[in-house]
């Protein structure tokens, strides 16, 4: 089991971003992009139900998920080695962020936890111009991968109760545990105790990995 203190910048901003997007309350996914010399360069979360400003390019819509934030603040003029950068993700991307990634000349992506609901990184291996493009995937990551679906589905349980089951559904073909652990958190409202005492990532993470 990896530590808080033992993952490397890149997963540590992502998830990060991925908690400060579960306290505003939407979908809580995070992501950065981390340069050759592994200094983040940009960073995105997930803002499709944040109704208030921010430092995020795009809020309040459907379009504002966490890759796509974090690759439109990237100017290729000013990043001329970006296809020696990678992007960390805490969630599988969708066809929308994957198509971003391939247009955007993101060769590097690496993902914590699979979407059998939306993810979308098949298309690497199916398609034809994206497969011309030689882009590296690497995902799951068992650990990260059960951190992710446990916020995750604990968000779907909490604001979205009616509709959620669908996706946990799915979810749990590949991390039955996270599932598990997230409804057990959720019937004691753990996470919102967390988000009221203001309790960091470290030791969110840390306290759900002992579950694991």
């Amino acid at each position: 089991m990896k530590e808080w203190n033992k993952l490397n910048l890149g997963w540590k901003n992502a998830f990060i971003n991925a908690w400060d997007a579960f306290k505003e309350k939407t979908i809580p996914i995070g992501c950065v992009i981390q340069n050759e010399m592994d200094e983040t360069v940009a960073i995105g979360r997930n803002m499709i139900y944040q109704t208030n400003n921010s430092d995020m390019i795009l809020y309040n819509n459907k379009l504002a998920h966490a890759e796509i934030n974090a690759i439109l603040l990237l100017k290729e003029s000013l990043h001329p080695k970006l296809k020696k950068y990678t992007l960390y993700t805490t969630m599988e991307p969708c066809i929308l962020c994957f198509g971003a990634m391939v247009m955007g000349n993101i060769r590097n992506v690496k993902y914590a936890a699979r979407d059998r609901f939306a993810g979308a990184t098949a298309i690497n291996k199916i398609h034809e111009y994206t497969v011309s493009k030689k882009i590296n995937v690497e995902g799951p990551i068992e650990e990260l991968e059960y951190f992710q679906i446990c916020i995750q589905s604990y968000y779907e349980l909490e604001n979205h109760p009616n509709n959620c089951e669908r996706i946990l559904v799915e979810f749990e073909k590949d991390c039955m545990n996270g599932v598990i652990t997230a409804k057990k958190l959720f019937e004691n409202k753990i996470l919102n105790k967390y988000c009221e005492e203001n309790k960091n990532i470290e030791y969110i993470y840390n306290k759900l990995l002992e579950n694991y």
